[in-house]
């Protein structure tokens, strides 16, 4: 029972956890009138929002061709929706790193989602449409792969990093 009840418990803070970040940056993503990034991240959400239209703009580097692939069904409203995309790829990092933790054996596991959306760094650039979330992402997500013993998949998500 005592098991059980511990589950519970870290299911429970777990999705608190998942929900209150996704609100806290959602409220302030809705509710500001600025983007971090400056001139980058307008470029890069026009590159993603008119690729469309201009297909060679999916092939442009310093656009990262990924990115901007990846970016495309978010930006067909405004800005928002590319800080949106960087929030859910910033939530997919602290995801991960959860996984990472519970393998090693840490008792609040939980808290690596919050602890990786407050650091500064990833703070910051959850509120731009700038490529660094899904660099961190593919990296994070490269690194479950290795430390879960798929060496081959790990390779080949870090091989899309030159163009992220």
């Amino acid at each position: 029972m005592q098991l059980l009840s511990q589950i519970f418990r870290e299911r429970w803070l777990l999705l608190v956890s998942l929900i209150s970040g996704f609100l806290f940056f959602g409220y302030f993503i809705v509710t500001m009138d600025w983007v971090n990034g400056g001139g980058d991240s307008y470029n890069h959400f026009l590159f993603a929002h008119y690729a469309l239209k201009h297909p060679e703009l999916l092939l442009h580097h310093w656009a990262k061709p990924l990115f901007t692939l990846l970016l495309v069904p978010f930006s067909f409203g405004s800005i928002k929706g590319a800080e949106f995309f960087n929030l859910l790829l910033g939530m997919g990092s602290g995801w991960l790193i959860y996984l990472l933790a519970k393998r090693q054996g840490y008792r609040s596991a939980w808290m690596a989602i919050l602890l990786t959306l407050l650091a500064p760094i990833v703070f910051i650039n959850l509120f731009s449409a700038l490529t660094e979330p899904l660099g961190a992402f593919l990296l994070t997500c490269g690194t479950y792969l290795f430390i879960t013993r798929k060496a081959i998949a790990g390779d080949l998500v870090f091989s899309f990093l030159p163009i992220v």
